[in-house]
């Protein structure tokens, strides 16, 4: 973010040279220095690439936003096994943008035939055969957001999985809205895990998560969805 800081020593005119032979004058006493006066830029609080307009994704992203608030990313997370700049891959379900690093990105699968098993919690949207290898598909939007939904319309726009890592995990999503190169100084980094271990921190020009894949797949691993840890 960008600050402006008042000049502390303003410039003085240069004062005639006195004759030689006249007294000087007293010093007049040093003026106050000014006070200073940070100014922070505002950060956008809406993303400016959602396509579906639902009326759940301000309440969606702020609630997310609140969860992160530094811009240094925290000493030991996998936000600091990444580079000064990193590609991340934005996608977007039901209407709420995410981001992955590509470095933790397992893939792109299209949606396909999914085998429903019982006794799976209610955002497991299906197992998909691609390959001769079983991937377990996420219903992203009922994972995040279960008490914005109020029916299962949503599952009808799915048309991609983003692979988590080298997990058997993905995330179902509606649209890729492509890569783009961040560096750290563009995240507004998470201060402490609390009950969002999978949320990295938000980008901040988009107002979206960036996902804590590592964190994300010991949740699903545990079959917790996002209210699972209190």
């Amino acid at each position: 973010r960008a600050r402006g800081v008042a000049d502390p020593y303003p410039a003085q005119d240069q004062a005639p040279a006195q004759d030689q032979d006249q007294e000087p004058e007293p010093e007049p006493e040093p003026e106050p220095e000014p006070e200073i006066i940070e100014q922070v830029e505002e950060t956008p609080s809406v993303a400016t690439d959602t396509v579906v307009n639902l009326s759940v994704n301000n309440n969606v992203e702020s609630q997310l936003a609140t969860q992160v608030g530094s811009d240094i990313p925290p000493e030991k997370t996998a936000e600091s096994q990444l580079g000064s700049e990193f590609q991340a891959l934005f996608f977007e379900a039901c209407g709420v943008t995410f981001a992955v690093s590509l470095t933790e990105l397992g893939g792109i699968h299209q949606m396909g035939e999914l085998n429903h098993l019982l006794g799976r919690p209610e955002w497991y949207l299906g197992l998909l055969t691609s390959r001769e290898l079983q991937h377990d598909v996420v219903d992203t939007a009922r994972w995040v957001m279960p008490e914005k939904l109020s029916s299962d319309e949503h599952k009808e726009n799915y048309r991609y999985i983003v692979m988590l890592g080298e997990s058997k995990w993905g995330l179902a999503c509606d649209k890729l809205h492509g890569t783009e190169t961040l560096t750290k100084q563009s995240i507004r980094w998470r201060e402490k895990v609390g009950k969002r271990p999978w949320l990295a921190g938000m980008v901040k020009e988009k107002m979206c998560a960036l996902i804590h894949v590592e964190e994300l797949i010991k949740m699903l691993n545990a079959g917790l969805d996002v209210k699972g840890i209190q």
